[in-house]
């Protein structure tokens, strides 16, 4: 089964937005706290500061009911 993730970094408003063409899913969580953990461990690496209260800061968004869907299970077309 095969379709799209689209995931969002803004930096200077420190938000994560996820679309997920087949819609809203308890798992897109993770996915969204993998990309907050990423930017912690790159932060971390180019500041030397404690990453814990810098991630907190951050809001993570599972905008999925927004975005175009895809109806089928086995392509990744363009709509």
């Amino acid at each position: 089964q095969g379709h799209w993730l689209f995931l969002r970094a803004q930096m200077d408003t420190k938000v994560i937005t996820l679309w997920d063409s087949q819609g809203r899913k308890e798992e897109n969580q993770l996915y969204l706290q993998s990309m907050l953990r990423y930017l912690g461990d790159v932060y971390r690496s180019k500041t030397g500061q404690d990453q814990v209260a810098w991630k907190r800061e951050w809001e993570l968004i599972d905008d999925s009911v927004n975005s175009p869907r895809q109806h089928s299970g086995y392509d990744c077309g363009v709509f």
